[in-house]
């Protein structure tokens, strides 16, 4: 294991059946916003390492951050540990520093007293900020700087520790706050004020930001010789130390001026935030420092019972979506019953149509045999009565022709009715064709 000056301290233990801890405190929490170990179970690897104490501040498990979780995002990484294949499960905390899980002591179960004001009045809390640097990991920094800054006049102080080696970086502010309502008012005027370490990097773009808050007021040719000095890596990055260096270099004068110091820049807590690009300090207030985020905690809960209303107003509107899908989809298929059924019928006329073709030309063909038929009679009855009158014949021959020419006429009315109901079948097969 190994410790740090703030405390932190991270250990190796080797798993078994499970860590065996139960916790409090938590950012949805009244004992929150951090996670506290509550109590070791004696089956636990924790209690059999011994190195673990009710009361101590968990950090990380397995390189999981705890800070700012919630209760129930503390627990899930604690069980996701227990299923872990390695040997061994790594633990960050802090061993009874700083804020304590209400009503226990640091080593045992023994209520403790609340904290007692020293001094001018004042009562300690700690805040532990992460936040991490476009070089983490790449830089390193042998000794973590300790910046001091004044909350307000009060003799109130505030301490920085930085740790450019651990990922990510954690700032920890150590406040002495006054204890009364009316010296908080007074102190919470102030918004305390931190020092970035010179190997941090910063994005080269961000120099503006840096003259901005400096509130040095630089021409564009200054801003120009002042980019230029600076070297820029693959990622576009400088370090802030070559950034005061060529502050000092070329705007000494404006420093001056503005009367300030190259060797003690100081930024707040948003700036800072800024120029790192990370929000870990957008939403760090005086009240945050001393627990109070109850007005964050009902803005989430608000949000959140809007979003869950939000969520039933979707599956609500998805479910209508669906219905509205499977009646359209009911009705796809209606329609393509009913236009099988067309294509079925059709095919049904196209055949008969086809019938009716067929025997239209075969009842064409047939009258026109009968109107041939009809004509050799006529021509036969003709050259009978052309003999008729051409010669004087016997009576017994003329009762032939007459009886030959009664039946041609015979056979001639026959043909005529024939003919006429043809034509009646015809026109009766026509109708029903185009019907």
């Amino acid at each position: 294991s190994y410790s740090m000056d703030s405390g932190i301290q991270s250990i190796s233990i080797a798993n078994s059946s499970g860590l065996g801890l139960t916790i409090s405190g938590g950012s949805n929490r009244p004992d929150g916003p951090m996670i506290y170990v509550q109590e070791l179970l004696p089956d636990g690897d924790c209690y059999k390492d011994g190195r673990l104490r009710p009361g101590d501040q968990l950090i990380a498990i397995n390189r999981d951050s705890l800070v700012g979780s919630t209760h129930e995002e503390a627990r899930k990484i604690i069980e996701k540990a227990k299923f872990r294949h390695e040997g061994s499960t790594e633990v960050a905390f802090i061993p009874g520093r700083g804020r304590l899980h209400p009503g226990l002591s640091v080593h045992n179960n023994i209520p403790s007293p609340p904290p007692k004001a020293v001094g001018n009045g004042l009562s300690s809390c700690r805040l532990k900020v992460h936040v991490r640097s476009p070089e983490v990991g790449r830089t390193s920094v042998e000794k973590p700087g300790k910046v001091k800054s004044s909350l307000s006049a009060q003799a109130q102080s505030q301490h920085l520790f930085l740790y450019p080696n651990a990922s990510p970086l954690i700032f920890i502010f150590d406040f002495s706050a006054p204890a009364s309502v009316s010296n908080y008012k007074a102190a919470s005027g102030t918004k305390p004020k931190v020092a970035l370490d010179p190997h941090i990097r910063l994005k080269d773009g961000k120099l503006e930001l840096v003259l901005q808050y400096l509130g040095l007021d630089v021409t564009e040719e200054k801003k120009r010789q002042l980019r230029q000095s600076l070297t820029t890596d693959s990622q576009g990055t400088v370090a802030y130390g070559d950034v005061l260096q060529a502050l000092r270099d070329l705007l000494q004068e404006e420093l001056d001026e503005a009367g300030l110091d190259s060797s003690s820049v100081l930024f707040t807590q948003h700036e800072v935030a800024n120029l790192l690009d990370t929000s870990a300090f957008h939403s760090l207030t005086f009240d945050s420092v001393n627990c109070n985020g109850n007005e964050d905690l009902e803005q989430l809960q608000l949000e959140m019972t809007d979003l869950r209303h939000e969520v039933r107003r979707l599956k609500s509107l998805l479910k209508e979506v669906e219905n509205s899908k499977k009646s359209m989809e009911d009705e796809l298929q209606r329609l393509n019953q009913k236009a099988l059924g067309f294509l079925s019928e059709n095919r049904t006329l196209h055949s008969k149509l086809q019938m009716a073709e067929v025997v239209q030309r075969q009842a064409h063909s047939a009258e026109q045999d009968y109107e041939e038929v009809i004509h050799l009679l006529e021509a036969e009855i003709a050259e009978l009565k052309m003999q008729l009158v051409g010669k004087k014949a016997k009576h017994e021959d003329i009762l032939e022709l007459k009886r030959q020419l009664s039946l041609a006429d015979g056979q001639l009315r026959k043909s005529e009715v024939s003919r006429k109901r043809l034509e009646i079948s015809n026109r009766k097969l026509l109708l029903f064709v185009q019907v």
